[in-house]
């Protein structure tokens, strides 16, 4: 995506603070690079950074394809950490939804015991026994 393309898609606002033109440049940038990273298609994203007391507080909202609305909301003495802290947040849920979706969990079987036994033919081979209470087809002990 190029950056006009960006801000199409990827809405920065504030009510009460100055943003600038680097901030959103590069809130888009790093808003691009986290969908990019989990997701092929952003469909939109809104970033609203506003200031309390003393603080800044950022929210992000990003809407991927045909899954859910992630939202994400961060706090920091200034509006860049405010804004890493929430994107933290929308990260880990895009991380987790994408290993949900992708559903590539190993399954655990039940494997059971197998003991060694020797072979008949051969003394000095050593083979895992096909059942597994250990009695082969020729029976314990053998």
């Amino acid at each position: 995506m190029t950056l006009r393309n960006l801000e199409s898609v990827i809405l920065v606002k504030s009510s009460n603070i100055e943003l600038g033109r680097a901030l959103p440049a590069w809130v888009r940038r790093r808003i691009a690079r986290i969908a990019s990273k989990y997701f092929a298609r952003l469909n939109a994203a809104s970033v609203y950074l506003s200031r309390e007391g003393r603080s800044y507080r950022c929210t992000i909202l990003i809407d991927i394809g045909a899954l859910k609305i992630v939202t994400g909301e961060g706090y920091g003495f200034n509006c860049y950490l405010a804004f890493h802290g929430a994107l933290r947040k929308v990260a880990k849920q895009l991380r987790r939804m994408k290993r949900a979706l992708r559903d590539d969990k190993r399954r655990r079987a039940s494997v059971p015991n197998f003991e060694v036994r020797r072979s008949i033919a051969e003394p000095g081979h050593v083979e895992p026994s096909l059942r597994a209470n250990g009695s082969g087809p020729s029976g314990p002990g053998r």
